[in-house]
């Protein structure tokens, strides 16, 4: 359970999540939610994850929406952004940048340069 005093202030925000579906993502959209934001669960493809996420802050009473985008490709990111902008107006004022990739979850020094690529273009960009 999230503390209140750490989200008061959240009311009528709009948020947005990347890396949403699961993990840490889910649970800080769930929170953001909760407290009041207006808020976009971003996933890449864990669709069911990131609809789960929006089910919950609607239960409890908030706003949200699923969007799906490669947050490494900056074509998807604007068109998030667009859909964002679309769902809650354009004035988004919180962005919690969680999505990141760990190389298929392989040892630095076995990960191809292709792998460490695809990493730093989902973490760094």
């Amino acid at each position: 359970m999230v503390d209140s005093s750490l989200t008061d202030g959240f009311a009528d925000r709009i948020a947005l999540v990347t890396g949403a579906s699961s993990g840490i993502g889910f649970d800080t959209a769930l929170a953001l939610g909760k407290a009041g934001a207006r808020v976009g669960l971003n996933y890449r493809s864990n669709r069911r994850g990131a609809e789960k996420g929006v089910e919950k802050i609607r239960v409890a009473g908030g706003e949200a929406i699923a969007i799906q985008a490669d947050v490494s490709q900056s074509e998807e990111v604007d068109r998030m952004f667009q859909q964002l902008a679309g769902a809650f107006g354009d004035r988004i004022e919180l962005l919690v940048n969680n999505a990141g990739q760990w190389m298929d979850r392989c040892p630095l020094v076995d990960c191809t340069d292709a792998q460490i690529d695809q990493m730093w273009q989902v973490n760094a960009r």
